[in-house]
């Protein structure tokens, strides 16, 4: 509390400060909804886990690893990129954002810490589907270290897609109608369910410019094995597309609009 209550003052405080205290203002937002938001990410991911047995025997593995990879992608997608989009439109409405301007904080600790808030909460669901996977699928895993790293990253760009469309959606209703819209083209669009040789040329053409698509080839890497140089590419775009859309979601927030 005493980091929230420094925020009043005329002092700004070092960046670090102010994302920690947006970071945990946010969290407390969630402590009554929070079980809500776990369920939903849950929810589809396991019932997609369930399919992907019963499809499983008649698949090859490749195209078995593409839907679980994918599966986690999907998991991230409803509770980072939907509910961000939903999150940021409801604050603009509200007036939120108009309380946060009274604060000497900078945007980009804002929109840093609603981000960070929202992937720890969606953090639980993406175990939970990892695990339930490895079970229920009998999948060996051999998940590389660098994982720690791939899994922030994927749910901070998926996470700043929505935060973009939250701040450029006309109302709320519009920014979950986007949301949802743009959740489901990232899933088919480029190799995230299904190997590039199963898609169309234009759909796996289309994905070069889709974050997923980046984030569900790291993810596979990091899970299923093996590393290769395509990871450091997919490392570089999701960490250009996370800065890019913090940039463009801090430039495009109008912290007084009515």
């Amino acid at each position: 509390m005493h980091k929230i209550k420094s925020l009043r003052t005329n002092h700004p405080q070092p960046f670090l400060n102010q994302l920690v205290s947006i970071f945990i203002m946010e969290l407390m937002n969630w402590r009554w909804s929070w079980r809500f938001t776990l369920t939903i990410g849950l929810i589809a991911p396991l019932i997609f886990t369930v399919m992907i047995g019963a499809m499983a025997q008649t698949s090859d593995p490749q195209t078995v690893a593409y839907w679980l990879t994918g599966n986690i992608i999907l998991s991230l997608m409803f509770t980072n990129l939907s509910r961000m989009a939903n999150r940021f439109a409801f604050m603009r409405e509200v007036g939120s954002l108009d309380y946060f301007a009274t604060l000497p904080i900078r945007r980009s600790a804002l929109v840093a810490g609603v981000l960070t808030s929202f992937f720890l909460i969606s953090l639980p669901a993406v175990i939970a589907t990892i695990l339930f996977s490895a079970y229920y699928l009998d999948i060996q895993f051999q998940i590389h270290p660098l994982l720690i790293v791939v899994l922030p990253l994927v749910g901070m760009a998926l996470a700043g897609t929505g935060a973009f469309i939250g701040v450029t959606a006309r109302s709320q209703d519009e920014a979950i109608t986007y949301g949802q819209v743009v959740s489901l083209l990232l899933l088919i669009i480029g190799p995230v369910m299904m190997p590039p040789d199963r898609l169309p040329r234009a759909v796996e053409l289309l994905g070069w410019f889709s974050p997923a698509t980046y984030g569900a080839s790291a993810l596979r890497q990091t899970l299923l094995g093996p590393m290769t140089p395509r990871f450091w590419l997919d490392i570089f775009v999701l960490t250009g597309i996370t800065v890019g859309f913090l940039w463009l979601v801090g430039h495009r927030m109008d912290w007084r609009q009515r």
